[in-house]
């Protein structure tokens, strides 16, 4: 009885965290521009040490990015050259904003992020060729 109480508490249990992980990562889909952006921000202040100044002039920043990155992708999503521009004069500002120790710890982690991005996107990129070429073996058996 006791162990029967235990094993079911602990299905429960399972349960109720597998749940809880899947609300956690559609949280993360929907999240809007400008709340990636108060996020990573958030996590700038932490891992640069941000002075309280500074993160001000860094939510500025951060918040005429996201408004001219929406401009961008509103006008074309073809227009690559003008989003680079953009993310070059933030950058430039973000070099202004941070000492040369916060500038060179925060390229790391761009640098970081932007190849967890690449290796997500060959990964969603491989399922899509595994997913995409199973209708096609499925045709030749017909």
């Amino acid at each position: 009885m006791k162990t029967t109480k235990i094993l079911m508490a602990t299905f429960l249990m399972s349960i109720f965290c597998v749940a809880l992980s899947y609300g956690q990562q559609d949280q993360k889909t929907k999240m809007t521009p400008e709340a990636r952006a108060a996020k990573r921000i958030e996590k700038m202040k932490t891992s640069l040490n941000l002075t309280d100044e500074q993160v001000t002039k860094v939510q500025a920043a951060q918040a005429q990015l996201v408004s001219d990155m929406k401009q961008v992708r509103d006008k074309s999503q073809a227009n690559r050259d003008e989003m680079k521009a953009k993310r070059d004069a933030y950058d430039a500002q973000m070099k202004t904003i941070l000492t040369q120790e916060q500038y060179q710890k925060y390229q790391e982690q761009r640098k970081d992020m932007q190849n967890n991005m690449r290796q997500r996107m060959q990964k969603r990129n491989q399922g899509e060729h595994s997913r995409g070429a199973q209708p096609a073996k499925d045709q030749d058996k017909s």
